[in-house]
């Protein structure tokens, strides 16, 4: 194997393994989205310490839940948010009150993640 082939090999192999990486780890930094032309419109920043910050604007108004923590499952590419079903969480009121359901699962391939409310879902990618 010549020395540009072994580097090249290489490359390629650290390119696979930070891939990898990513996907064991699940979702990093800043994802932003939208549904209905704009009329919501929201952020979520997925922090090392595993937790979330989320800040949506609902036809107007603004609403931030900070330090929701979660976690992510490589095989399912589920994000698990243990705290959107507790009324008594910021996120968990938001949904219950609204009567909504939450799942969310992150596609490495992609960089999406991809929220369903059960009345709408929802991409949101890298920003």
């Amino acid at each position: 194997m010549t020395k540009l082939a072994a580097t090249i090999v290489c490359v390629f192999a650290l390119c696979a393994a930070v891939a990898l990486a990513d996907a064991a780890t699940g979702p990093q930094g800043q994802y932003c989205g939208s549904y209905s032309f704009g009329l919501i419109k929201g952020t979520g920043h997925f922090n090392k310490d595993d937790t979330l910050e989320l800040k949506l604007n609902a036809f107007g108004k603004d609403i931030e839940c900070n330090k929701e923590k979660y976690s992510y499952d490589a095989a399912s590419q589920e994000v698990r948010v243990p705290s959107a079903i507790d009324s008594n969480d910021c996120l968990g009121n938001l949904i219950t009150s609204n009567g909504l359901s939450f799942s969310a699962k992150y596609d490495p391939s992609t960089e999406v993640v991809s929220l369903d409310l059960g009345i709408a879902s929802i991409d949101l990618e890298q920003c």
